[in-house]
C-alpha cells in the first residue's frame, strides 16, 4: 500500500493526536494528516473539513490514491459549523492565522469541551490572550522546524490560565514549553522581528501604535531575558 508522507510541521501535530480518538481536522487541505493517521491506525475516525471546494476535491483524489475509501468524511464548511459536538473528541486546526482560529473557536463555544491541537501561523499573542480570557488552557507548547521555518504546536483544553504577561502572550509560558534546544534559536528570531517592529512603531504618531509599541517593548525585554536564562 502506498504510504502518505508528512512534512515536519504535520509530523509534530500527528505525534500529539491521542490514540483511538474521533478526530476533526479543520482546514484539512489535501487531507494529508488524516490519511497518515488512518494508515497507521492512530485514530478511530476522521471528519476532514475545509472551507474551499478545490482542496476537498484534491483530498477526495488522495483518498482514492491511498485507498482510504470511506474511512474519512469530507465536509465543506466554515470552521466547525458543519460538525456537531457529538461527532468528535479531538480537533486539530493547523496552517491558519491566529485570528482565523480565534474566530472559529468564538463561533463554536462547544469546542471548549474538546481537546484541541492548534498550530497557528501568525497573531500568536492575540490567540493566546483569547484562549486565556475564554476558559481555555494551553497545557503544552512544542516547537518544530520545517524547511527553515519555526512552527509551534499547542495542546489546549478547558481550564484556567493566569493572566499572561506581555512576554508570555507573545512567546508562551516557559512552564508549558516542551524542552528543546531549538527554543533559543526561535527566541533569537522572534525577538529580532519584534525589535524591528518596535523601531518602526516608534516613528508613528497614532495612539493605537503607541499601545502596540508598549506591549511589544515589554514582551521584548522579557523574552530577551528568558533567552539568556533558558535551562536547555
Amino acid at each position: 500500500m502506498r504510504e502518505m508522507q508528512l512534512n515536519a510541521r504535520l509530523w509534530a501535530v500527528a505525534e500529539k493526536i491521542p490514540p483511538d480518538c474521533r478526530l476533526l481536522d479543520v482546514g484539512t487541505d489535501h487531507a494529508r494528516l488524516p490519511i497518515w493517521l488512518l494508515q497507521h491506525g492512530r485514530v478511530r475516525s476522521v471528519i476532514a473539513s475545509d472551507l474551499r471546494k478545490g482542496p476537498l476535491e484534491q483530498a477526495r483524489k488522495n483518498l482514492l490514491k491511498y485507498r482510504i475509501g470511506e474511512r474519512i468524511q469530507l465536509r465543506q464548511c466554515a470552521g466547525l459549523t458543519g460538525v456537531s459536538p457529538e461527532e468528535t473528541d479531538v480537533i486539530s486546526i493547523c496552517g491558519m492565522g491566529g485570528e482565523t482560529i480565534l474566530h472559529i473557536l468564538e463561533d463554536s463555544p462547544w469546542a471548549r469541551e474538546k481537546r484541541l491541537i492548534l498550530q497557528p501561523q501568525s497573531n500568536l499573542a492575540l490567540l493566546r490572550r483569547f484562549l486565556q480570557e475564554n476558559g481555555y488552557a494551553i497545557t503544552e507548547e512544542l516547537l518544530c522546524q520545517d524547511r527553515g521555518y519555526f512552527y509551534v504546536v499547542w495542546m489546549v483544553s478547558a481550564g484556567e490560565m493566569p493572566p499572561l504577561s506581555p512576554g508570555e502572550a507573545h512567546g508562551g509560558r516557559l512552564e508549558a514549553w516542551v524542552p528543546d534546544a531549538c527554543w533559543r534559536d526561535y527566541l533569537e528570531q522572534l525577538t529580532g522581528k519584534m525589535a524591528y517592529e518596535v523601531g518602526f512603531l516608534e516613528r508613528s504618531v497614532q495612539e493605537k501604535d503607541f499601545l502596540r509599541r508598549d506591549d511589544l517593548s515589554a514582551a521584548l525585554s522579557e523574552l530577551r531575558q528568558r533567552k539568556e536564562n533558558l535551562p536547555w
